[in-house]
């Protein structure tokens, strides 16, 4: 009976021993499993941060090129363009100089001012007529004459703007009927003979 004890304390012992150590593996087995959930949980919170920054930035860009329209100023670098009205003609000049267009001639009156440190010279190149993916060029002739006074003389086109000071005078397109009647047109406007800024303009 004594050695029958002795045995049985022993083995209650050994058991007490095994669970404790089965213990100890069953907490340290459980630890990585918090870890990497937690891994987890920042590697997917990270994306959402990202996603959001193209859409403010495209925010940003509207908000600081809006385009202009009929009667509404325009900056561009050191040029601010107003466009005062749109008609249609099929002839422009005066009783010297004059021209009559193939199409219809677009009229587009247009201010020009000089908000630069120098002197600029205003060009027929600083203006573009857009009407979707097309890009027409004003006539030269014609929107010389259409500025040339009874006395021979031309105002506004190759007229020198001092800064501070502005021009008024009138832009000509030769389009077809259907160009000049159509709505979506928009007038491009540059600084420089190089247009190295642009800006649109909604003329109609």
């Amino acid at each position: 009976m004594k050695r029958f004890f002795k045995i049985g304390c022993l083995g209650l012992i050994g058991i007490f021993v095994l669970l404790l150590i089965i213990g100890m593996m069953a907490d340290d087995s459980t630890t990585p499993t918090t870890e990497n959930n937690e891994e987890t949980a920042s590697v997917e919170s990270e994306p959402t941060q990202e996603s959001s920054t193209p859409a403010t930035q495209e925010e940003v860009e509207t908000e600081v090129t809006p385009t202009a329209t009929l009667g509404m100023p325009k900056r561009v670098g050191d040029a601010t363009f107003t466009v005062n009205s749109v008609n249609t003609a099929k002839e422009v000049g005066s009783q010297y100089l004059n021209s009559q267009a193939q199409g219809t001639y677009l009229v587009v009156n247009v201010t020009y001012e000089n908000n630069g440190n120098e002197s600029t010279t205003v060009d027929t190149s600083f203006f573009k007529l857009k009407y979707g993916e097309k890009t027409y060029d004003s006539d030269g002739t014609a929107s010389l004459y259409a500025n040339s006074q009874d006395d021979g003389s031309t105002v506004f086109l190759l007229e020198q703007v001092n800064p501070d000071m502005s021009v008024t005078g009138d832009i000509i397109f030769d389009v077809t009927d259907e160009v000049a009647n159509a709505t979506g047109l928009q007038l491009q406007v540059q600084t420089g003979f190089f247009g190295t800024e642009t800006g649109l303009i909604t003329i109609q």
